[in-house]
């Protein structure tokens, strides 16, 4: 067991101390049981962590690195799925402490299916950027969509697949100031308004995770640009999350 009451009451007092700025730490694992080391959180952002990589060095010296602990200042006790993603990647348990709530959220990557989604190697009909939005709705989201067939010129029909889930699976447009988490986004060959050529989905927090063509799929940053090339945001009719 991590979370002890001992390393419950370290990483809370840890989170108080750094407020209004998020706290972020390590669990090391030594001969003489569980500890929490303090890092630095080097992130430049209010609400975001960085685990400072010389406190990260000097931890793994001391013992078994075992966790990584944060703290959200809000009363959000969600794990971002940048930080699922970042627990999956390094085999590290995630722990998330919320001031606001006074409650610690665990999150375990051996328990995940957050991994299946991340690096899949593009195939066309199979898992191109259709198929990962469909995966990710069905299987985390419990959301059933249908399927169509797909071969190389599937992008130059992709306004009519567009117009498809809006009229069969579900979908009905938003306006692109009210972006929300697990919104699906259609991207432009070009700014502006031109036809659909790419979709992916919003994770919060300013990522987004899609299938590139030709490449592996990702977790990546939002940012200006691929705002530019966004021409709608669809949102499922069974999930709303404000």
């Amino acid at each position: 067991m991590i979370l002890n009451n001992s390393i419950k009451k370290k990483i809370r007092t840890h989170a108080v101390e750094e407020k209004p700025k998020e706290c972020c730490g390590l669990i090391i694992s030594t001969d003489d049981g569980l500890s929490t080391y303090k890092t630095k959180n080097s992130s430049l952002l209010s609400n975001f962590f960085k685990v400072d990589p010389h406190d990260y060095l000097s931890a793994t010296r001391l013992g078994k690195i075992v966790a990584v602990y944060h703290s959200h200042t809000d009363d959000n006790e969600t794990f971002s799925e940048f930080d699922k993603f970042n627990s999956v990647s390094h085999g590290l348990t995630y722990i998330l402490y919320s001031l606001k709530n006074n409650a610690l959220t665990q999150f375990s990557p051996e328990y995940s299916t957050f991994n299946a989604y991340v690096g899949r190697k593009f195939e066309i009909g199979k898992t191109d950027c259709f198929g990962l939005v469909k995966d990710f709705y069905e299987f985390e989201l419990n959301i059933k969509m249908g399927s169509f067939y797909r071969d190389e010129k599937f992008k130059l029909h992709l306004e009519e697949y567009f117009n498809m889930f809006l009229k069969n699976f579900g979908f009905y447009t938003v306006e692109a100031n009210c972006l929300q988490k697990y919104d699906c986004i259609f991207f432009g060959k070009r700014p502006g308004s031109s036809p659909p050529h790419h979709m992916g989905l919003y994770l919060g927090d300013d990522l987004i995770l899609h299938q590139p063509e030709k490449n592996y799929s990702r977790i990546e940053e939002y940012t200006d640009r691929h705002k530019k090339f966004t021409n709608h945001i669809l949102r499922h009719k069974e999930w709303k999350t404000a």
